[in-house]
């Protein structure tokens, strides 16, 4: 497991000015996770997760702009689970990822734009060792987002698309 916290100063002397910026806290933290277990010489299974919070205050150009800041917050998982033999290899994935902001236009006011997706990721990849010069694989991935907006110019929007092909190596001689 690894957790990461990171912490800016609020106030800095903008750079050929007479003025500080006011504006530009920073706050982010960040923790991730990973586990794994052999189940066998042919399986193993994965997991990896990842949570990224942060708070950003945009800096200020000029001493008159109003003050703004944006929220984030980010969920990421991962499952694996890949088989291999001598002549066959599968890795199959599934990830959920979900993804959220409030941007505040106008600091103090606690009025702010948010925005949402949730996605869902899987893929799986096989290959066949035909012979020593031949091989076979395909790959088929599904993506699937939904999101949604509060006040943002987005209401709610959805995506699903799959992919597939199939792959034929042979190696001339």
């Amino acid at each position: 497991a690894e957790k990461v916290i990171s912490v800016a100063e609020k106030e800095f002397k903008q750079f050929k000015k007479d003025w500080r910026n006011t504006n530009g806290e920073f706050y982010s933290n960040t923790f991730g996770a990973n586990l794994g277990y052999r189940i066998n010489n042919k399986n193993t299974i994965s997991y990896h997760t990842s949570t990224f919070l942060d708070e950003r205050h945009f800096s200020l150009v000029t001493p008159y702009q109003i003050p703004t800041k944006y929220q984030n917050s980010t969920f990421r998982n991962l499952l694996t689970w890949q088989h291999k033999t001598i002549n066959f290899e599968s890795n199959l994935r599934f990830a959920l990822f979900s993804e959220q902001y409030n941007f505040f236009d106008q600091l103090p006011t606690s009025d702010f734009k948010q925005g949402k997706v949730n996605s869902i990721f899987s893929k799986w990849e096989a290959a066949y060792k035909i012979n020593n010069k031949s091989k076979l694989a395909s790959v088929i991935s599904l993506t699937s987002n939904k999101g949604n907006g509060h006040d943002s110019g987005i209401s709610t929007a959805q995506r699903t698309y799959i992919e597939a092909s199939v792959l034929y190596a042979n190696q001339i001689t």
